[in-house]
């Protein structure tokens, strides 16, 4: 025969393993829709950004922070950014889910 205190150690164990069931579930969703929107965000600025590239010859040599960039570089330059900048996003999403598989695979 159990005892109270047995059972309010069994309560409170099942209660932690469910916030670490729904914190995980909430990491996961996140995750996800960090991923998503990243992949939504970068075509669309990608296509915004389309009008900047080209030939701008009649603005003359507008410098952005350097010698060798022109006007007609910016374009080019946010989408090197933004490339660095989902690629880093996207390595943060795959290392948070393989760390997620690890704890499930540690639990069972």
């Amino acid at each position: 025969m159990r005892n109270t205190d047995d059972q309010l150690k069994d309560i409170l164990l099942r209660a932690e393993k469910i916030k670490q069931n729904k914190k995980i579930r909430l990491q996961f969703i996140s995750s996800t829709v960090v991923s998503a929107v990243c992949l939504v965000l970068i075509p669309v600025v990608l296509f915004l950004l389309s009008g900047t590239t080209g030939n701008n010859q009649q603005e003359g040599m507008i410098h952005y922070g350097s010698l060798l960039l022109t006007s007609s570089h910016v374009g080019y330059v946010m989408t090197g950014i933004l490339a660095f900048v989902s690629g880093v996003l996207m390595m943060i999403a795959i290392q948070k889910w393989q760390e997620l598989i690890k704890r499930e695979s540690a639990e069972k």
